[in-house]
């Protein structure tokens, strides 16, 4: 973008800068030397950093970093983050492959998901940073997986134990699996569990696997949609899903049946949202983006993408929240004691033991206090939530 090109005020300039080398990157191409030159980088590092994009921006940035007189320092931390990405997928593709064959051989059929998926069809390794591998498989199987991965090694969370959406295993040095029973919660997004009742009938087999499972190309694309638009409304996702759905849309756009993609989306609630990624992802990584050209509705989707970091921030998602409850004349006070004493429906959904077995429910909350008290991370959560609360409280936006 040059100097003389308009900014709109509400998309900062090093928005604009990152999504320039994402672009850059995932069409495999070196940056241009005079327009990294003019970049704040340090600015530009810590928003990749918050969006998990270091890697995918180091990629194309890194073949002329010397020239644009990048800081050796900045330069080393930014390399050692892609170093870092490059090292974890490759770990993580080892550790799958052996989770995967164990699956295979136990006739369990299993569907991987997300960025266990995506990594794979960026174009280099390392591009797409990972936190976890999501996979769906037979819930009727549960206990054998449970059981496997603590023979494993892996400590599951005592957490979600009896939820009915996922279980969550994890094991140093870096090692998290998402066990997904279905993939949306009938708790915080019952329009998504129903539309996705039943997928198990919708799966394709994987070529060459007995038991693996795949979606088809158009309701990967349908669930990547609807999952950043969960995290959206709950407490915001960052600008990475514009990357996966580049990726995505590279690898099989072309193929697509976009009448049955689009009618989809209208079914789930989210054609707005789908559409205005969709025109994102065809316009920001272009080397003359220009956000003064967005629609209002575009650039919203932009900022708010940016704003939050990867998966959203603890402030936005309260505020999300009460603002919701206010528009339906709920109170403050209500959403203030559901978090202390949860309802009904977030045991049946999070603790089912407890929400048959009331007499449970005492201990299990008693556990969650002392936790929330006992980790620093935890208490830095409930300060922020309840920052929100106050500030809220007094009127204050």
């Amino acid at each position: 973008m040059g100097s003389g090109e308009m900014m709109r005020p509400d998309i900062p300039r090093e928005v604009v800068d990152l999504l320039y080398l994402c672009g850059k990157a995932l069409r495999c191409e070196p940056a241009e030397p005079e327009r990294v030159c003019a970049m704040d980088l340090a600015c530009v590092h810590r928003l990749a950093s918050s969006q998990s994009l270091s890697a995918l921006a180091w990629y194309g940035l890194e073949p002329v970093a010397s020239q644009a007189g990048l800081d050796e320092a900045l330069a080393g931390t930014w390399r050692n983050e892609r170093d870092q990405a490059v090292r974890r997928q490759m770990l993580f593709d080892a550790e799958r492959t052996q989770v995967l064959a164990w699956l295979e051989q136990q006739g369990i059929w299993y569907v991987p998901l997300k960025g266990a998926v995506l990594a794979g069809w960026y174009p280099r390794l390392g591009m797409r940073e990972l936190s976890d591998n999501d996979i769906l498989f037979d819930p009727s199987r549960r206990e054998d997986v449970a059981s496997f991965f603590v023979g494993r090694g892996y400590r599951r969370n005592a957490e979600n134990h009896g939820s009915t959406h996922d279980d969550t295993y994890t094991k140093r040095p870096i090692y998290n699996y998402e066990m997904h029973l279905c993939l949306f919660s009938d708790y915080d997004s019952p329009s998504f569990a129903r539309y996705y009742e039943g997928i198990e009938g919708r799966l394709l087999p994987e070529d060459g696997s007995p038991y693996g499972r795949r979606l088809s190309s158009e309701d990967f694309l349908l669930f990547q949609v609807a999952h950043a638009h969960k995290h959206f409304q709950l407490g915001g996702t960052g600008v990475r899903v514009l990357c996966d759905l580049s990726v995505l849309l590279s690898r099989s756009g072309a193929d697509l049946d976009w009448d049955y993609v689009h009618e989809e989306l209208e079914k789930l609630g989210v054609a707005s949202f789908g559409l205005s990624l969709e025109r994102l992802v065809s316009r920001v990584f272009e080397e003359d983006f220009d956000p003064s050209l967005l629609s209002d509705e575009d650039a919203g989707t932009l900022r708010e993408l940016t704003s939050y970091g990867t998966f959203g921030t603890v402030s936005h998602q309260t505020e999300l929240t009460l603002d919701r409850r206010a528009e339906r004349g709920e109170s403050i006070g209500g959403y203030v004691l559901g978090r202390i004493v949860p309802d009904d429906d977030w045991w049946s959904v999070s603790f089912p033991y407890a929400h048959d077995h009331r007499w449970a429910r005492i201990p299990m909350l008693l556990y969650r206090y002392v936790r929330a008290l006992a980790q620093p991370e935890r208490r830095a959560r409930i300060a922020e939530e309840l920052g929100v609360i106050l500030r809220k409280a007094r009127g204050e936006r």
